[in-house]
This record gives structure tokens, sequence and C-alpha cells, in this order.
């Protein structure tokens, strides 16, 4: 049947014509951040402008950054994009062990489909988590309006930092090119959290110098 097979041909091109674009945005978004990286903005607005750019480029409902500090043994939310008000409130919490570990200390992306389903049959075993009221508040909120994650580690001198996340509405697989690019997201997140130490060393340095 030719009219079936204009048909595939057309959407076979559609496809790809879309891929195309897709990867030509991710490379300009890529191209951008490095711009941001090489200019004289402040820490929280490099972090803030990676997260939205990982946010739009992956598709997600929005995305965060979370810094671990295990010496103080909190989780702190360092940048956010779209989320929704009632996570403004969750700026810290403590760890412990339970529910979302996997979410915030995996030093491997984490691709989970539907939230809901992996926490509630998630057990707490052996390696910290998250627990106290604010701990169980951001779980709500994340349960209450997302369905589906995508988690990168940020690692600094073989150091867990913290994690980069992508939230989505609806339940949803992650394709391997996705999860890179999420990696990609999160290396130069790394990138300007190291940048930004290494500014304020530089700086301490002349202070004592002069």
């Amino acid at each position: 049947d030719r009219e079936l097979l204009r048909r595939t041909l057309e959407q076979r091109v559609e496809r790809r014509t879309e891929e195309l674009r897709q990867r030509r945005r991710v490379a300009e978004g890529l191209r951008d951040i490095l711009n941001v990286l090489n200019s004289d903005r402040s820490r929280g607005e490099v972090l803030g402008y990676i997260v939205a750019e990982a946010s739009h480029l992956l598709g997600s409902s929005g995305g965060v950054i979370y810094h671990l500090d295990q010496e103080q043994g909190c989780v702190t939310v360092e940048a956010s994009y779209g989320l929704p008000e009632s996570f403004d409130t969750l700026e810290t919490f403590s760890l412990a062990e339970g529910r979302g570990s996997d979410l915030l200390f995996s030093r491997t992306p984490v691709a989970i489909a539907d939230l809901s389903s992996h926490l509630s049959s998630k057990a707490a075993v052996d390696h910290p988590h998250v627990e106290g009221a604010a701990a169980e508040s951001w779980l709500d909120v994340i349960t209450g309006h997302y369905r589906a994650y995508l988690g990168v580690p940020l690692v600094i001198k073989d150091q867990m930092y913290g994690t980069l996340g992508v939230y989505y509405r609806e339940p949803r697989t992650f394709s391997d090119e996705e999860i890179q690019l999420a990696v990609a997201f999160g290396d130069q997140a790394a990138l300007a959290i190291e940048n930004a130490r290494l500014r304020t060393q530089a700086s301490q340095v002349a202070v004592v110098a002069e």
C-alpha cells in the first residue's frame, strides 16, 4: 500500500528531524552553561541556571541540587527550578536511615519510573537516609507532586558532595541518552561548585598576602 508506506516514511522523517533538533538544543544548552561557568556570576546563580537548563532539556517538571553535609548530618537545597511552593520551606533536613536514601546518596545515576511505588516498597537498610518531620515533609511534597525521578551524583575530588535531580509528574522510563545527559549536567554543576571554592580560596590567599 503506497499510502501506508508514504505515511510511515513521513513519520520516520519527523522523528529523525525532532531527534536532530533535540540534539542541537542540548549542544547549545551545554555551550551556554560553559559560558555561564566562565562568567562572573555567583555560585547560586550558576547552579540555578544549570538546574533550569537540565529541567528544560530533560523535559522534566522541576529540578533541584541537594548538598549532603556529612559533618553536620543534614541535606541542604542549594538550587531549584520549577518546584512547588511547599518545597521552598524545606531548605534543610536531617540525615538518618529510612525511605528516600537512594534518591540522595547513590554514587551512580538513579532512574525511578514510579516514585510512589518505589518508596512504598523500599526497605530501610544499612545506609544513610532522611528522618524527622522536615524529611517526611520532603517525601510528602515529592510524592504528592511527582511520579518519576532521575538523579545523578555530584562528586568533587572523589567526595560525594550531593545530587542533581529532576522530577516528572507522570511515571516514565528513562533512556540511556537521557541518563548520560543528566550526568553531563551533574558534571557541570560539580565544576561550578569547585570553581567557586577555588575562587574563594584565591580571595582568602590574596587577603592574607596583603
